[in-house]
């Protein structure tokens, strides 16, 4: 009996092994685990040029995600880079950046490919209303090198990708002068009044607006008064797509005539 039943479980063990099979991966039944190739990080600081102007980029360590946190300015120093993520893991090893314009105070974002001979960076920008092609190209002889291991940095200040727009009170440059917003309650939304001063030193009153969040991110209108030619109007904003909680693009409306008025946040020092 005792032979028996040995026998059988001899048979089916043996028919277990046909029907099931040695685990999927090497030969012998050794199961195969899957290891992240360590893809080393090309270094992207130094100079490239471009026909907007040579731009200067430089690796500061990398963030909390892995990505290579860079910092920059372009036209001689005169426009600098706020934001700037490289991320070598990528197809294409991305490269996307935030500047600001201080002679039109307003904020630009740019997203670049980095091509095979890791010379040439392959892009667009996009500023307010405007949007294009943008190459950056490191100079003739230039040879490529790799980064080692990159510092987390944990103080990023202000170098953070601009996200969605919350909150709308507080300092705006814009195309007419500073606007100063603040909140007057809330009622179907952030409530707000202020007042915006324009180059040549005359004061708008913002008399009453209103701020609430959208599927597109948010819509801010107001009314003002113009005490210098008695005229009234108003201004309707919704955030920049690609920089949202940094600038607003909007359109005034004063008496049937219209045209553009684009907020943005000052850039801090």
């Amino acid at each position: 009996m005792r032979n028996s039943i040995l026998k059988y479980t001899i048979a089916l063990t043996m028919l277990i092994g046909l029907v099931v099979g040695p685990p999927v991966g090497k030969p012998g039944g050794a199961v195969q685990t899957a290891v992240a190739a360590d893809i080393p990080i090309t270094d992207v600081s130094g100079l490239w040029y471009s026909s907007f102007g040579n731009v200067n980029l430089k690796v500061e360590g990398q963030d909390s995600n892995g990505e290579a946190v860079v910092s920059g300015s372009w036209h001689d120093g005169t426009v600098q880079i706020v934001y700037a993520r490289f991320q070598p893991r990528t197809v294409g090893s991305a490269l996307t950046i935030e500047y600001y314009v201080p002679a039109r105070k307003h904020y630009g974002y740019a997203e670049f490919k980095l091509d095979a001979s890791r010379t040439v960076l392959t892009g667009k920008y996009y500023e307010t209303d405007q949007a294009g092609d943008w190459v950056l190209r490191r100079g003739a002889g230039f040879r490529p090198t790799t980064l080692g291991k990159l510092n987390t940095i944990t103080a990023l200040g202000q170098n953070k990708r601009s996200t969605v727009l919350t909150n709308v009170t507080g300092v705006w440059d814009s195309t007419f002068g500073p606007v100063e917003l603040q909140s007057s309650g809330y009622s179907l939304g952030v409530q707000v009044n202020g007042k915006f001063t324009r180059p040549d030193g005359n004061v708008g009153k913002i008399v009453s607006g209103t701020f609430v969040r959208d599927p597109k991110g948010g819509l801010l209108k107001f009314q003002y008064v113009t005490p210098w030619n008695k005229q009234s109007g108003s201004g309707t904003f919704r955030p920049d797509s690609h920089i949202p909680d940094r600038q607003l693009l909007g359109i005034y409306d004063e008496g049937g005539q219209k045209g553009e008025w684009i907020l943005s946040r000052p850039l801090t020092k």
